[in-house]
């Protein structure tokens, strides 16, 4: 009867014989935890184990037990196991647990043929907050998100925070017709709200896309792409909107082949695929001289030999840019540390960096450690950035450029005149280089507009101490009206289609090649 006052019915019921029968005290031999009352009405939850004792004064049967509180042990581990799914910050579950569910879903969709659907939605206007205002703002702006989100949603569906400004939303048993009205009425609560901060005042929009949950799918990482393909394609179309993903989708399609890339190369990256070609460029007054362009290529596992227009663009979108430009400076600098001879007669190697490199906050230092490391004089490199990603994060820029120039290196600033205001950033940017755009000398004897323009950059940047590239140059028959306009130099498939660099290096150390240089 003690026992019974103490453990509730269920928990008595798992140790008992049955009904009216008592308790199996064979079951308490083994610890058991199970939460007891106290008198005052306060469940503890003690480890016991208990034990029938032969008695020899009574026919009473006896029992002992060992109890031991566990209540601070078990409040811990749950406390250890909420903080594992959940994210700190808005109390979402988080990224790992969103994972458990979804693939819980599409096991119980593929045993029990239940259909969901799975909201990505991606912030606006977050970048914009945090960077006017703070991370202090940026972690209010989520929190308040995740009320906001959570005012207008079913009981039966979950929201979970992705990372960053990316929220996931499950919608339980839902069709795609149901889960579009969903989608527009979050969407409409987000952009009627405003997140104010510091006398400031901000509207908050939303890019929301939707995919199918069904037993199709493979893993939760599936159907986690597929929402994300719809919410990019949503960010893509103005932002502010919702996007259902469907294969068919030529875009989706798209999205999915620019994520096949960026698998493509980092497993390049791993297994050494990724190899170095080289185009000269030829200088159009003084002696010839060895100058050329590092260029990249991607070997498939098949030796398909890939064009960097066909990867670089998914690299760019999936932020392995940098990983690319790391390791092309890496390789360039060591073949040309093995290499003396082709290093003595070397005029200028030309290294392209991109735009998410000239962000990255660690590029500068990471090429100055290899600068350091590598036997290769400074002044025989000429870091190419492209004007637009110059101009993009100027701050960021001038650091490259400050510091690569203090050691000696050269900068080219590459699609010079390809922005409206390029002249004007020359006062801003000190480049040794202008590589004019090629859409001004393509067409460059067709027509009278083109000529009158570059033979303005060549004056402006002869002015300034610059030296001038033509690119693009596709017939040599160009070469003596670039002769007349004051180009300094030429590049393209007219003066040399681009080759493995070690080949170009071997031609460099045989007399005969260097005569035709």
């Amino acid at each position: 009867k003690l026992l019974g006052e103490l453990l509730d019915a269920d928990a008595l019921a798992r140790i008992a014989l049955g009904e009216g029968r008592g308790i199996d005290w064979t079951l308490c031999e083994t610890p058991i935890e199970q939460c007891f009352r106290r008198v005052d009405g306060e469940g503890r939850w003690l480890r016991w184990t208990a034990s029938m004792i032969d008695s020899d004064t009574d026919d009473e049967d006896r029992v002992f037990a060992v109890l031991e509180d566990v209540s601070e042990s078990r409040r811990l581990g749950e406390e250890m196991r909420y903080q594992a799914s959940h994210d700190a910050m808005t109390g979402l579950v988080n990224r790992r647990e969103i994972d458990h569910r979804l693939q819980q879903s599409i096991d119980d969709g593929r045993s029990f043929g239940d259909a969901h659907a799975f909201l990505f939605l991606d912030l606006d206007q977050f970048k914009l907050i945090n960077d006017t205002c703070g991370h202090v703002a940026g972690d209010q702006l989520l929190r308040q998100i995740a009320g906001v989100l959570m005012l207008h949603m079913r009981s039966n569906d979950w929201m979970g925070r992705l990372g960053g400004d990316e929220f996931a939303i499950f919608l339980d048993h839902t069709g795609l017709d149901e889960a579009l009205h969903i989608a527009e009425r979050l969407r409409r609560a987000l952009s009627a709200s405003t997140f104010a901060w510091d006398g400031k005042r901000f509207n908050v929009t939303c890019s929301i896309g939707i995919a199918r949950i069904s037993g199709e799918q493979v893993d939760a990482s599936d159907v986690l792409r597929s929402a994300d393909r719809a919410c990019y394609q949503a960010k893509e179309d103005g932002r502010n909107c919702i996007r259902v993903y469907r294969e068919s989708d030529q875009l989706m399609s798209r999205r999915r082949d620019d994520l096949a890339w960026v698998a493509e190369i980092r497993e390049a990256i791993v297994e050494g695929r990724i190899v170095l070609h080289a185009q000269r460029i030829e200088a159009l007054h003084g002696p010839a001289t060895l100058s050329y362009e590092i260029l990249v290529r991607l070997v498939d596992a098949q030796g398909v030999v890939y064009p960097p227009d066909r990867f670089l663009p998914a690299a760019e979108r999936f932020g392995e840019a940098v990983s690319i430009d790391r390791l092309v400076i890496a390789m360039a600098l060591r073949q040309l540390d093995d290499h003396p001879a082709h290093l003595q007669a070397l005029d200028l190697c030309h290294l392209n960096i991109s735009a998410q490199s000239i962000a990255n906050p660690d590029f500068c230092s990471h090429v100055a450690n290899l600068l350091d490391i590598s036997r290769v004089p400074p002044a025989k490199l000429c870091f190419e950035l492209t004007e637009t990603a110059a101009i993009g994060n100027m701050t960021r820029a001038r650091e490259f450029i400050d510091e690569m120039r203090r050691r000696g290196c050269k900068i080219a600033l590459d699609d010079f005149g390809s922005g409206m205001a390029s002249f004007a950033y020359l006062k801003t940017l000190p480049v040794d280089v202008l590589k004019i755009d090629g859409v001004f000398i393509r067409d460059l004897a067709n027509n009278a507009v083109d000529p009158v323009l570059v033979r303005s950059m060549c004056e402006v940047a002869r002015s300034l101490g610059k030296i001038t590239v033509a690119e693009w140059v596709e017939d040599r028959a160009l070469i003596d009206r670039l002769h007349e306009l004051g180009v300094d130099q030429a590049q393209g498939y007219g003066i040399h289609e681009p080759c493995a660099l070690d080949e170009l290096i071997a031609a460099t150390t045989t007399h005969k090649a260097a005569e035709n240089f």
